[in-house]
């Protein structure tokens, strides 16, 4: 199916943030990248600003949303977890490019919007803390610290940088990976 015009931007304009930087990266080239004049660029997107607060503000809520079914459903914390760090990883692995963006380029924002999408990544990482916390409450987990939220987040969070869709491990080997770190550290499972 063909992509509409307005993915088309959506696409390049990420693509171009992810590989030049937000800052670098002009509404001209922008244009360019999709064969447009800089004037009917305009028809699509209001300004550069808007655009990246626009698809990071719909890429967190995306986010926030599944991380709470997650934690509404009814699984053991064990298995919420592996299903919060699978979908995190996955969902950088999939779509690389937005969450480039989302992860670096924030700082580009005014401070009102970036303000808008810290409260939602805060979001975020309450609910992710609220597994932990779950999972201690349980027995099933041993801590549940902010320390450990931030510990999961920032080591998904970093997979940005060097994860490559034809790189020797797949995404879903990546998330397995992480499942299995944070479930099980790195103690042999006779250990546990």
């Amino acid at each position: 199916m063909a992509r509409s015009k307005a993915e088309e931007i959506t696409a390049a304009a990420l693509r171009l943030f992810r590989e030049k930087g937000y800052h670098a990266t002009s509404v001209q080239d922008i244009a360019n990248a999709v064969g447009l004049e800089k004037g009917s660029l305009y028809y699509y997107i209001t300004s550069k600003e808007d655009f990246l607060f626009t698809v990071a503000r719909r890429k967190m809520t995306a986010l926030n949303q599944k991380l709470e079914e997650i934690v509404r459903s009814a699984d053991p914390p064990q298995e919420k977890l592996r299903k919060a760090i699978h979908h995190h990883v996955l969902d950088i692995a999939n779509d690389l490019d937005t969450m480039t963006v989302l992860l670096r380029e924030m700082h580009g924002l005014s401070v009102a919007r970036r303000s808008d999408i810290e409260a939602q990544t805060d979001t975020y990482r309450h609910l992710m803390a609220a597994i932990l916390r779950e999972g201690q409450e349980t027995g099933a987990f041993v801590v549940s610290d902010d320390i450990i939220v931030m510990a999961v987040l920032g080591a998904i969070n970093w997979v940005y940088q060097w994860y490559r869709p034809n790189g020797r491990l797949t995404a879903e080997q990546i998330a397995e990976a992480y499942v299995q770190l944070f479930l099980y550290g790195l103690l042999p499972r006779s250990e546990h």
